[in-house]
Formats: structure tokens, C-alpha cells, sequence
């Protein structure tokens, strides 16, 4: 206990409990927006699979690469590429930010 008393070690308490709490919802939605951008871009990447003229009718592959839609879908998959690269490190930061705050917790608790 600090020389502060019990009111001001329980409020500091409740502080680290809220700080750990808000890292908590950041986490996790760090996590649920990077499945997202996952999903998406695995859409795209399936959009352009269909375009390949390996696995479809060579006509509708002619039709695509005229209007640009091969050419779009790739700009798409790559910007999204781009937005998953910075989901991972939003992640990465919550994931540190989630430690630190347990850690913190975990030093109060054993105080």
C-alpha cells in the first residue's frame, strides 16, 4: 500500500483497470478490422481468379482486359495489400499496449 492510503491506491486501481479494459476494445478491434481487410481482399483475389483465362471461358478474359477490369481488381488488391500491412502494425501497437497494461495491473495486484 502507498503512503498515499487505500482511497487513492483504489482509485489509481480503477485507472489501470480502465486503461487495461480500453486496450482490451482496441485490441480486439484492431483484430476484427484486419479479418475484415483479410476477407476483402480475398474477395478480390477471387474476382481475379475468375478472370484468369486458365480457369474460365477466354471470351470473358478478352472482354476484361479491354474495359480494365483485371487492371482495376489488381489496383483494388493492392491498396488493400497496403491497408492490411497497416492493420497488422495498428495490431501489433494494441497487442503492446494490451501487455503494458496487464503488466501494470499485475504490479498493482502484487503491491
Amino acid at each position: 500500500m502507498s503512503m498515499a492510503g487505500p482511497q487513492a491506491d483504489r482509485t489509481l486501481k480503477k485507472l489501470v483497470s480502465l486503461k487495461r479494459q480500453r486496450a482490451e476494445q482496441v485490441h480486439a478491434l484492431a483484430i476484427a478490422e484486419l479479418r475484415a481487410e483479410e476477407r476483402r481482399l480475398a474477395a478480390l483475389e477471387a474476382e481475379m481468379s475468375a478472370l484468369d483465362p486458365g480457369q474460365g471461358d477466354y471470351a470473358d478474359f478478352v472482354l476484361a482486359m479491354k474495359f480494365g477490369r483485371a487492371a482495376f481488381l489488381k489496383k483494388q488488391a493492392d491498396a488493400v495489400r497496403e491497408v492490411i500491412g497497416r492493420k497488422k502494425q495498428a495490431l501489433q501497437e494494441a497487442r503492446e499496449a494490451l501487455k503494458k497494461a496487464i503488466h501494470s495491473e499485475g504490479q498493482l495486484a502484487s503491491d
